[in-house]
């Protein structure tokens, strides 16, 4: 947390961002029958996003940073499967 710091509200805050993250994709998953093709679309559409935002300002680079931690947490998950 280069720029503010950190406390425990942002460890909560990170975590539950995740949790709802988590709770979206089972939802999705629980639609399509098909929890590796949720986790590899949410992969694949998060590396789009990091490819667009780069260079384009401070704001963006904060959400890159998001959703590089995102992509690695995912993936994670996937290889468990």
């Amino acid at each position: 947390m280069a720029i503010c710091g950190y406390n425990k509200k942002i460890g909560s805050g990170l975590k539950l961002l995740f949790d709802g993250m988590i709770d979206s994709m089972e939802e999705k998953a629980a639609k399509t029958h098909s929890e590796i093709k949720v986790l590899d679309d949410e992969i694949r559409e998060l590396n789009i996003m990091i490819e667009k935002m780069q260079n384009q300002g401070v704001i963006q680079d904060i959400f890159i940073g998001l959703n590089t931690f995102a992509k690695h947490f995912l993936s994670k998950l996937e290889s468990n499967y």
